[in-house]
């Protein structure tokens, strides 16, 4: 495996460079990445997740605590907040992840306004391939999934989560996908 990764490399790059290649990344023209802080995070947050039945509260408090604490998690990469503007320079979405060595990128938390997520997924493949990972996983949010099936990813069963709730509403809002479940 190791012997054979530069070749690998190799043929990656030329597969992607090939005009119709199905394997080359073009840049969205629609819409662009760009990092954001802390606070405008917050606000993606709040404003992504409005009219979900159930989503995080944070304040400015406890988005500095979430994310020191996910930057702190040095083993899984350095962190990343990236916004993506559509051509009026509006917010549509965010993505918060790990970047790390072995050209994976993990997300934390992929949201968008309900109009453009197609969008938002593009441009967020599009900036994380050329930061150099080719590799995506992480928690799937239930919203994006007909955007990640168009664009033929590979869907894999992984991480798990145990959920408890005494109101059985809540639990039927988690299983619906109608929930905003953040970092």
């Amino acid at each position: 495996s190791m012997v054979l990764r530069p070749t690998c490399y190799l043929m990656d790059s030329l597969s992607a460079s090939i005009r119709h290649s199905p394997f080359r990344m073009v840049p969205p023209d629609n819409c662009a990445a760009v990092e954001i802080d802390d606070e405008l995070l917050l606000c993606c947050i709040s404003e992504f997740s409005k009219g979900r039945p159930l989503y995080p509260e944070y304040d400015s408090k406890t988005m500095k605590w979430l994310m020191d604490f996910l930057r702190s998690n040095k083993h899984r990469g350095m962190l990343k907040s990236i916004g993506v503007r559509n051509r009026k320079k509006q917010l549509i979405g965010a993505c918060l992840y790990y970047s790390n060595s072995k050209k994976n990128a993990e997300v934390m938390l992929l949201a968008a306004r309900d109009d453009s997520r197609d969008d938002v997924l593009k441009c967020l493949f599009y900036h994380i391939w050329r930061e150099g990972a080719i590799n995506m996983f992480g928690r799937l949010e239930p919203k994006f999934l007909k955007s990640f099936w168009d664009h033929n990813c590979l869907i894999k069963r992984g991480s798990w989560a145990l959920i408890h709730a005494k109101d059985p509403e809540i639990l039927n809002i988690i299983n619906r996908g109608d929930a905003f479940i953040s970092a």
